[in-house]
């Protein structure tokens, strides 16, 4: 993603989201919801200001 004009008055309810859509059958082996599901590591890099930045999965 790529910002071409800059907001000057970013507010404290603006968010922006991306989503990635993953094939059940890509995730399906990772057992979630079970007593034996996988751990899982997400890497991701990203120039940005300061903050604060979650990634839910």
């Amino acid at each position: 993603m790529t910002v071409n004009v800059a907001d000057a008055s970013v507010g404290t309810a603006d968010y922006q989201y991306i989503t990635q859509k993953i094939e059940g059958m890509r995730c399906a082996e990772l057992l979630f919801g079970g007593s034996s599901a996988k751990a899982i590591t997400i890497q991701f890099g990203g120039k940005a200001p300061a903050g604060t930045y979650s990634v839910p999965f």
